[in-house]
Parts: C-alpha cells; structure tokens; sequence
C-alpha cells in the first residue's frame, strides 16, 4: 500500500466519522449553546458550575464547545444544576 493511498483512505474514514457522528454533534452544539447563554444570562462563571457539578474546569469547557458526545446522565447533571431543559422525549 502507498503513502499516497493510505493518506487518502485515512481522510476518507475520517470523512464517514464526521458524518455519522453529525446528529449528535448538532446536539450537543445546541446544548452547549443553551447552557452558555444562561451563565451569560446569570452572570455565572464555568468555574462555578464546574464545581457545583463537582467536575474540572476543563471538563465542563470540553463540554461547552459543543463538540463532545453526551450521555443521558451528564445531560441530566447540567438540567438540575441550571434548571434548564435540555433534551425532550416524547412519551409513547
């Protein structure tokens, strides 16, 4: 296999993650988004929330880029921690 070759089958895979992974990076955009506007709003620093969550200043900033795959239970922490609602789900 070439140089050449696999450089362009390793941007390819990357491509493929990049579009696979794009539902839930929306997501988390949106909620960063949210949570940010109300520190903004509340005049409320990353550094206190991170420590109201009892997680690292540089966790909750992972976070707040948008960028991170969430789970139900991080989501869950940020919504009782701000009071906001972040995630919906519709009952059956």
């Amino acid at each position: 296999m070439t140089k050449e070759f696999k450089k362009e089958s390793n941007w390819l895979s990357k491509a493929k993650a990049r579009r696979d992974s794009r539902a839930w990076r929306e997501k988390s955009f949106a909620i960063a988004v949210k949570v940010l506007r109300y520190l903004r709003t509340n005049k409320i620093s990353q550094k206190d929330l991170a420590k109201s969550l009892e997680w690292t200043p540089q966790y909750l900033s992972k976070i707040l880029k948008g960028k991170e795959n969430l789970t139900l239970e991080t989501i869950c922490k940020l919504q009782k921690a701000t009071g906001l609602s972040l995630i919906e789900v519709v009952d059956l």
